[in-house]
């Protein structure tokens, strides 16, 4: 229930309670319903006091998921900053592994060159045979 709705059921209640609380003082069996209408005006009091408690606690509840967002905007700024410095960092990575890979098959072509191997279908051969067995291309003798 809101609190225009909560106000103006409470107006309503108290133009019922002042002709009641007029015959308060009398014994002409009124007290009953003063009460009555007190406890109501005592628990539209409390109910008003939750909300405000409540709306409180929203309100607090915003704010501090608001510093939230804030300090994860605040990190995700600084790392789209280290990563505009990382590019210099991969291209020098890059180049490292792209050196290494040229000394790797630098040091493979040295183990190639004292093997025999055909040209064509790239097969191990003895030095003796002229012709491939798997292609039959003709092999050059090797000068060794």
């Amino acid at each position: 229930m809101s609190i225009l709705k909560r106000m103006s059921l409470s107006a309503s209640i108290l133009t019922f309670a002042v002709p009641a609380y007029a015959g308060f003082g009398d014994d002409s069996g009124n007290f009953g319903a003063t009460l009555l209408i007190f406890a109501g005006l005592f628990i539209l009091f409390m109910l008003l006091i939750r909300e405000v408690n409540c709306w409180y606690w929203k309100i607090n509840q915003r704010i501090e998921l608001m510093e939230q967002s804030l300090s994860i905007q605040k990190d995700i700024r600084s790392m789209l900053r280290n990563l505009q410095e990382v590019p210099s960092t991969v291209d020098t990575m890059s180049s490292v592994a792209e050196a290494d890979e040229i000394e790797a098959r630098k040091q493979r072509v040295r183990g190639l060159k004292d093997r025999n191997v055909c040209p064509s279908c790239f097969k191990d051969y003895s030095k003796y045979i002229l012709t491939c067995e798997s292609c039959g291309i003709q092999l050059e003798q090797s000068a060794s």
